[in-house]
Order: C-alpha cells, then structure tokens, then sequence
C-alpha cells in the first residue's frame, strides 16, 4: 500500500503543485503521513491498518519531491546535495531506529515517533516558499530590482501558461535564463 500510493502521488504530485503550491503540498503530505502513522498506532484490523499504511505512502510521497525541488532552487547544486544526503541517512538509519522501537516498545507505540516527526514537517513547511514566484527571490540574488522583476514575471508567466510536469519545469528554467541573458 505505501509503495503504491508513493507512485501514484508522485504521477499526480506536479499538478497538485501548479494548482496549491508547493508549500501547501508539504503541509497536505505531513498531514497525511501523520495520520496514517497513528491510524496504524491506534488499530489492528486489516483494513484499516492497510488504509493507515496507504495515507503514509501518500503523503510521504509528496514531500520528499518537494523538498529537494526547493532546495536546489534556493541554493543550487550544493544545498541540493546536502539536503539529499541527509535524506539517504534518514533512509539508512530509520529503519534501525524503528526496529530498536519496535523491540523496546512494540510495532504500535514505536510507530508514534514517525507519527510526531511527520506532523513536524507540517510546521516546517511554512518555511518554505509559498510558491515558485516565492523562489524567484532566491533565483534573483544579486541582480537589480528591474531584472529580479523580469525573472518573477517569468516565472509567473511559465507557472500560469503550464499546467505541469517537465514541460513547467522547462519554462521556468528558460523563464530564469531568458531573464538573466538580458542582464548580462
């Protein structure tokens, strides 16, 4: 079930950010992926711990994308690789710390720590840009008022005219370029 609904928000995730934002996503994959955490604390029969499972593949898998989207806009290559290499230590070392819980406390109380640290996400997102104009802030470091203009303007223009998927993140990526091959 988590892997399922992981490929399925992942397929359906761009529109959702075109149409919310990116930060609204992460806020909507926190709260899913918290809620099935504590669906799978607080029950035991089948189907509901299959649906518990499902709402945290479904909202795991909307965050992850997000994030490194937003780190590599912010700081480019390299704070992309850190957050992206925090992110393989979080994958190698959870499932060692979930299986010390599980044995210390039990598959139901352990699963209230991802629960909690999930429902975290939720308040960090509001760290995040609202949206990908909110970003062309970051894109614009060290340019002039008018030009930091043009790119925003760009980046509107390629986020509205858009409605998802690579050919959005192709013109953004030229909306940037066009705007900042006029400053040079």
């Amino acid at each position: 079930a988590v892997s399922a609904f992981m490929v399925m928000i992942r397929l359906l995730g761009d529109g959702l950010v075109v149409r919310f934002g990116r930060r609204a996503v992460v806020r909507f994959g926190g709260l899913c992926a918290a809620l099935g955490y504590l669906t799978v604390t607080l029950v035991s029969s089948l189907p509901l711990l299959v649906a518990g499972w499902a709402l945290v593949g479904f909202g795991v898998g909307m965050i992850a994308p997000q994030v490194y989207a937003v780190a590599g806009h912010i700081g480019g290559g390299r704070v992309l690789a850190v957050v992206v290499t925090f992110g393989y230590a979080a994958f190698l070392m959870g499932p060692a710390v979930v299986g010390f819980l599980v044995t210390q406390l039990g598959i139901h109380h352990a699963m209230v720590v991802p629960a909690v640290l999930c429902a975290g996400i939720i308040g960090l997102a509001f760290t995040m840009p609202r949206d990908d104009v909110g970003l062309a802030q970051h894109e614009c470091a060290g340019v002039g008022v008018e030009e930091a203009r043009a790119v925003r303007q760009g980046l509107r223009d390629a986020v509205v005219t858009h409605d998802c998927g690579e050919r959005g993140a192709v013109a953004l990526a030229h909306a940037v370029a066009d705007a900042r091959r006029g400053l040079h």
